[in-house]
């Protein structure tokens, strides 16, 4: 029968439905199979293979071992390190050594120099009567020699003592500590060469007091006297250990 009496008729024609019905499953089929193998690959890309998923492998573990043994130090670096820890000198101890090494440099820096001045200048403290011979006049010079060397020692070390005090007590700036160390020190000294040498005549025979070689001697010593306690205020602001 033609499709013209189909469509007149009004009968379905049968072959055209089967053809509308056969892309229709060829579709749904081919669905079906596309999300099979979605699936199918989700699967075998997010699940790994039973061989693949046991343990790591040999050249992970040789790397690990390698790891391990690169974070530890040789035994012989080690033993090193101790030795010199061992041998070294702890910072406590070194502040110490250069805190009491420049006091006494200082005072033996100030009695040396403050030495050389007065025997450059020759100016005599002591002198012989004009009635006595040679041998007065020669234990006039060994007074003096003996007499400088005691007391320029003592004012040394009392210098930077001093100094050493004031720079750690005084409340004040720098300048000011240097000062007044200074200052007080170079009185302080003058007033002992002054007293202790007039005083030191009464006792010596047919030997007197030269007053202008001691007024000289004793404006030298005073300056270097303060000078070294002015090197006692730096010392005690510069240098004192953590620990004082």
């Amino acid at each position: 029968m033609s499709p013209i009496y189909d469509v007149m008729s009004g009968e379905p024609d049968n072959n055209q439905d089967g053809a509308e019905d056969q892309p229709a499953e060829s579709q749904q089929s081919g669905g079906q199979s596309q999300a099979g193998g979605q699936q199918v690959g989700q699967q075998q890309g997010g699940q790994p293979n039973a061989g693949q998923s046991q343990g790591p492998s040999p050249g992970g573990q040789v790397a690990a071992g390698q790891g391990g043994q690169q974070q530890q130090p040789p035994v012989g670096a080690a033993r090193s390190n101790r030795q010199q820890q061992a041998n070294s000198i702890p910072p406590l101890v070194q502040e110490w050594v250069v805190y009491v090494t420049a006091i006494f440099g200082i005072a033996a820096f100030g009695f040396g120099l403050n030495w050389l001045i007065i025997d450059a200048i020759e100016e005599p403290i002591f002198e012989a009567s004009s009635s006595t011979g040679f041998g007065s006049g020669f234990s006039a010079g060994m007074v003096q020699i003996s007499a400088l060397i005691a007391f320029l020692s003592i004012l040394a070390v009392a210098a930077v003592l001093t100094g050493i005090y004031l720079g750690r007590n005084l409340d004040v700036t720098d300048q000011m500590a240097y000062k007044v160390a200074g200052g007080s020190l170079a009185a302080g000294a003058a007033v002992f060469m002054l007293l202790s040498m007039l005083l030191l005549s009464f006792t010596l025979d047919n030997i007197s007091v030269a007053f202008g070689g001691l007024i000289i001697n004793t404006i030298i010593t005073a300056i270097f006297v303060a000078a070294v306690a002015v090197g006692g205020v730096w010392v005690s602001r510069n240098r004192q250990p953590s620990e004082a």
